[in-house]
């Protein structure tokens, strides 16, 4: 929230020695609060990262049930066991949340 007009609002509303500062210089004010953002909300690797591991559990996943359905029950039981379909869901949803855009944002 610290990235937005409200999330300076409010800060500026709890903190009055920030709101004196704000007065005195705006700049100096802004990057203040802006350096004590946490970092994993500007730091696009983490994001990446995140991504990347939910893509390779989805594809291996996949991997794993076309190499159950390949063998055709030949020593090994040819239902897909339903922690593969879980892990597999769960993954894509992740995924989802991830890359869908926030209802609040405008692009």
């Amino acid at each position: 929230m610290k990235n937005s007009i409200a999330g300076l609002a409010k800060e500026l509303v709890k903190n009055p020695s920030l709101q004196d500062e704000f007065k005195k210089d705006p700049l100096a004010a802004i990057k203040k609060i802006e350096s004590s953002a946490p970092v994993y909300f500007n730091d696009v690797w983490v994001y990446r990262i995140v991504i990347g591991v939910l893509g390779l559990v989805i594809l291996s996943v996949i991997l794993g049930v076309i190499g159950i359905m390949a063998t055709n029950g030949e020593g090994v039981d040819s239902k897909v066991p339903t922690l593969l379909t879980a892990t597999c869901s769960a993954a894509i949803g992740a995924l989802t949340g991830l890359l869908a855009p926030a209802p609040n944002r405008t692009n």
